[in-house]
């Protein structure tokens, strides 16, 4: 397969960058053992015992990548989902796991279904004749470029719906509008308020179109509205919110020229009898329970106990989420096929891919209540990888890591330091800071978390390209693939071989 330049040139780099490695390697007897085509070992000391560093094939991590986002977007509960699903069972088994399974977590789930239509539009009418018309100024708004249908929006067609600005939709911007009743409500969202928060006050205020753009980010993103359980987990909006469940109402999001524009009309429009801004809209979503979908697959060791290494696969939908998180979930793969050639186990290691996460960690919560008994007895640590990959070409150097216990924090830093020793001129391109929050951040890791267990997880620098269509394989950095499970991966390898 001929690579993209940008990542025949990441090749190249790491190619040199290892020949160097190697000079320096052999004051601290490096070990490698290459038997055709399995993976190469490197043995480093950590204490008593030692800790190795897995060879990452970030190649083939790309290939798998390239098979991935070819389906298109995986939504929860989506044909692409199930694609992506039947993909990550196929190379786990080929990679020699055992009891691989795709389980199906029943939720409430959303799909836009059709063309999605919506206009902005300003108008005089004739003061003396009420509804004529003597000008309009329409904007026939784009699907995806202009526009997202967010989770959990309802459906609606109608014209000539007249539009109110909310501000960042908090109480007080509300008492000012007035009355909105039957209106769309347009909110510059500057951060105070959750997107659930902000469709519920359209709710609860009897608005007709609840309209979002974000100040600062001019392509509109997929995003989702939840609740909590007694649990304290993510659950679908529909089902935290019951008594709205059958009066959802259009939940959209605008770009920021879209939104601005129509901020300038709604203006123009204060204080005239004889101007309006409006919206027309077809939008049309199924709501309804579907299935969103889990891949486990497992090395079994001596023992019953788990260390566990997952990513989510599924996207929201309006694109193919090649960093988020087709990334996470090719070095899951590419990690399974590497600790399937380890061998003399003492833990028993599950690799695991999530769908759901975009619309509330669904699918590892779902998987968790599934088995809820035989997690809480066996799984001692769960690893978390999550656009785990860094865009140098676009100014991202980042790949943190956030670990929920400060003795596992210490732990991994020291590994971390190792692998930056050994490994200089990949980690002079990486910043990879380890933090200790109690507070489980937002991606499956959270699951775990809420339920008591030690997580860590890895992120990344994020893109520009965050969750719009144009998270596209073309932003990958090949070479990156390889730094969290380089790091993490090889931490968990460990703790499997020798436990905690």
């Amino acid at each position: 397969m001929q690579l993209p330049r940008r990542v025949a040139t990441a090749a190249a780099r790491a190619r040199n960058g290892l020949a160097t490695t190697r000079g320096r390697l052999v004051a601290v007897a490096l070990v490698l053992l290459v038997i055709g085509g399995s993976a190469a070992w490197a043995w480093w000391a950590f204490g008593e015992p030692e800790v190795e560093f897995i060879a990452f094939d970030y190649q083939r991590a790309y290939e798998d990548i390239e098979a991935l986002t070819a389906n298109g977007p995986r939504f929860a509960g989506g044909e692409g989902e199930r694609l992506g699903a039947e993909y990550v069972a196929a190379q786990f088994t080929a990679a020699g796991l055992s009891r691989v399974t795709i389980h199906s977590i029943p939720w409430t789930l959303y799909e836009p279904a059709g063309t999605q239509e919506l206009t902005t539009a300003w108008e005089q009418r004739d003061p003396f004749l009420g509804e004529t018309t003597l000008q309009r100024t329409d904007h026939t708004l784009s699907h995806l470029d202009d526009f997202t249908v967010l989770a959990f929006s309802g459906s609606l067609t109608d014209s000539n719906i007249e539009a109110v600005f909310v501000g960042n939709g908090d109480d007080a911007n509300y008492s000012a509008a007035g009355a909105v009743s039957g209106r769309a409500v347009l909110v510059a969202n500057d951060g105070a308020l959750s997107y659930s928060e902000l469709y519920l006050q359209v709710l609860d205020h009897g608005a007709a179109v609840s309209l979002i753009y974000d100040l600062g980010r001019n392509w509109p993103i997929g995003k989702a509205s939840y609740g909590t359980d007694t649990r304290g987990h993510s659950v679908p909006f529909p089902e935290a919110y019951p008594e709205y469940a059958d009066s959802l109402v259009p939940h959209l999001m605008l770009s920021e020229t879209a939104g601005e524009e129509l901020r300038g009309w709604i203006a123009d429009a204060e204080g005239e009898d004889d101007e309006v801004a409006l919206v027309d809209l077809d939008i049309s979503v199924t709501i309804e329970m579907r299935e969103t979908r889990v891949v486990t697959g497992d090395i079994i060791g001596k023992s019953s106990q788990i260390v566990m290494l997952g990513a989510h696969m599924d996207t929201h939908y309006v694109g193919d989420g090649a960093v988020d998180n087709t990334v996470g979930t090719a070095e899951v793969i590419e990690m399974a096929r590497q600790f399937a050639q380890a061998g003399g186990l003492e833990y028993t290691v599950r690799f695991a891919t999530w769908g759901g996460e975009e619309l509330g960690l669904l699918g590892s919560y779902g998987y968790f209540l599934q088995n809820e008994a035989a997690l809480k007895s066996d799984l001692r640590l769960y690893l978390n990888f999550d656009m785990t990959h860094a865009d140098l070409e676009e100014g991202g150097d980042r790949i943190p890591f956030e670990v929920n216990d400060p003795d596992l924090a210490k732990e991994i830093e020291a590994v971390r330091d190792l692998w930056q020793e050994h490994f200089p001129a990949l980690a002079a391109d990486y910043d990879t800071p380890v933090s200790y929050s109690a507070e489980a951040g937002p991606s499956d890791h959270r699951t775990f978390a809420l339920e008591g267990f030690t997580t860590a997880t890895g992120y990344g620098s994020g893109s520009a390209e965050y969750h719009t269509q144009y998270d596209t394989i073309e932003h990958i950095n090949a070479e990156s693939l390889q730094v969290a499970p380089q790091i993490l991966g090889s931490y968990g390898l460990h703790v499997a071989r020798y436990g905690l």
